[in-house]
């Protein structure tokens, strides 16, 4: 590496810009109705430093006037308020047999929505099918094109973000790179955005969900498998090839020996060691369907007492290698198929401090996910505005490694 590439760098006017578009956005969604001059005296300096903010979510349609304050003295002042219907995002979850279409406003709200049962593999008919649902979701919603800024699709397997492809995907049996980008762009003529699952849910989380107050977290994804993500700083790390957070790769100690995680945690797996069916005999469903069925319902049954016990063990084994590599302020853990999710976390917690070393001291702060199979197109919606010129929202700078009293000047 060069001494050129190691200097400090001054901050530069986007993002000096960005840093305060947030501050200021944060301070009007927290306590506005506001006026110009409460929210200079919340953030501590003048109503000329904080003009420009204004000014330019004011452009963006980010905020609007709202009426006016009545002060005891002196003049009326203009209250500003967030405006979360000023544009739109087109949300796509893709899923094992299923695809789930919203449309989702600033503030992660689902204003209309649509599901419907993939029925096959082939991907020139899935992106056709799925293109046809988007256009029927919109003319259905009653909102202008126009007010729709961009689309997300979150998709399970390894993602060229970059480049609009999916490189490998074996949930919806994609062996081989598909061009997801390229075929929607010719009926939808927007900014979009293709992602991950696990990191695009972890954005989810971050702008509406639990991570919000944490900028430094790691999300553990488990559905069929097992995935993940990391944020530092409110930004997805996605490594030196974009496979970071494959949590599903790590080494746990199993029966047999060493195995990867996403082995032992598979629900395949664990049907065929504690269930009565053997799942090379069953359609990948029905093994789902069985396994989360003996889980929720065998409750009382020493077999599914001895499942549970094994999945608190071998994710807690995920969770300390996470915490022992990453050492970030939360892990929150997203796994669909559990059936008292806060039991789970305190056997879970429990199983995590017996495994860390007593020193140093390393925070343990597990939290359950906020999004379900419901409102998980909300990491689509967040994967398609961080990379959007309205990337700043999802950033709450408030609770990043920056002086929180401190708005940079871009005058």
């Amino acid at each position: 590496m060069s001494c050129e590439s190691k200097r400090q760098r001054l901050m530069s006017p986007s993002t000096m810009l960005s840093y305060n578009l947030s501050i200021v956005l944060q301070t009007i969604k927290k306590h506005g109705p506001i006026s110009r001059a409460d929210i200079a005296r919340e953030l501590q300096c003048s109503k000329s430093t904080i003009s420009s903010s204004i000014s330019t979510l004011e452009d963006l349609e980010l905020v609007h006037s709202v009426g006016s304050g009545n002060p005891k003295m002196g003049r009326k002042s203009i209250l500003l308020a967030f405006n979360p219907t000023a544009h739109y995002f087109v949300a796509v979850d893709l899923r094992w047999k299923k695809v789930n279409l919203a449309i989702v406003d600033m503030s992660g709200h689902i204003h209309s929505d649509l599901s419907y049962q993939r029925t096959n593999t082939n991907p020139v008919q899935l992106i056709e099918r799925m293109n046809d649902g988007i256009m029927s979701l919109i003319d259905d919603s009653g909102i202008p094109l126009t007010k729709i800024e961009a689309l997300g699709i979150m998709v399970p397997g390894i993602v060229d973000t970059e480049n609009g492809i999916v490189r490998y995907s074996s949930t919806l049996g994609w062996d081989d790179e598909v061009d997801l980008v390229g075929p929607v762009s010719v009926r939808f003529d927007k900014q979009i955005t293709i992602y991950n699952d696990a990191n695009a849910l972890a954005l989810g989380e971050i702008w509406t969900g639990c991570g919000n107050q944490y900028p430094h977290l790691a999300f553990l994804y488990t559905e069929g498998g097992v995935g993940g993500a990391c944020i530092y700083n409110g930004r997805i790390i996605l490594g030196t090839n974009a496979a970071a957070g494959e949590f599903g790769k790590i080494l746990v100690t199993g029966e047999q020996g060493p195995q990867r995680s996403e082995s032992l945690l598979s629900l395949p797996n664990l049907l065929a060691k504690y269930g009565e069916s053997e799942p090379k005999e069953m359609e990948y469903e029905e093994v789902v369907r069985k396994a989360i069925s003996l889980v929720r319902n065998g409750h009382l049954l020493d077999s599914t007492l001895k499942m549970i016990d094994e999945i608190v063990d071998k994710m807690a084994q995920v969770v300390v290698g996470i915490i022992a590599v990453f050492n970030p302020q939360a892990v929150i853990i997203n796994c669909s198929y559990l059936p008292d999710p806060e039991a789970f976390l305190e056997m879970l917690k429990v199983r995590v401090s017996g495994y860390l070393p007593g020193k140093p001291h390393r925070t343990i702060n597990l939290l359950q996910s906020c999004l379900n199979d419901k409102t998980e197109v909300i990491g689509a919606a967040a994967a398609a505005i961080s990379r959007s010129r309205f990337y700043f929202v999802l950033q709450d700078m408030e609770n990043q490694n920056m002086d929180q009293n401190y708005l940079v000047s871009t005058v």
